[in-house]
């Protein structure tokens, strides 16, 4: 709930240096541009964080059995005409 607050908070410093008048200002243009880079920054590294803690890394295929030679596992498929 914290980084929603601080979020918030950023995007209202974002929108005070873009209203009109202010935008002419180099350090409001750095600044603007500084705090969009560094929540994103953030959002990226926490995201990348739950992608490799959370996602799972084979998908249950590593307790299939490949067998090549074992041809009678599907049923065989029989192809019709559709005219």
């Amino acid at each position: 709930m914290i980084d929603i607050l601080k979020d918030i908070e950023d995007l209202e410093k974002v929108l005070k240096l873009l209203a009109p008048g202010s935008m002419n200002d180099t350090k409001n243009k750095k600044a603007i541009t500084t705090i969009l880079t560094n929540m994103l920054n953030y959002k990226v590294s926490e995201f990348k964080l739950f992608e490799d803690s959370m996602s799972p890394t084979d998908f249950g295929m590593s307790n299939i059995n490949f067998n090549k030679a074992d041809e009678n596992k599907f049923d065989p498929v029989v192809f019709k005409k559709a005219i």
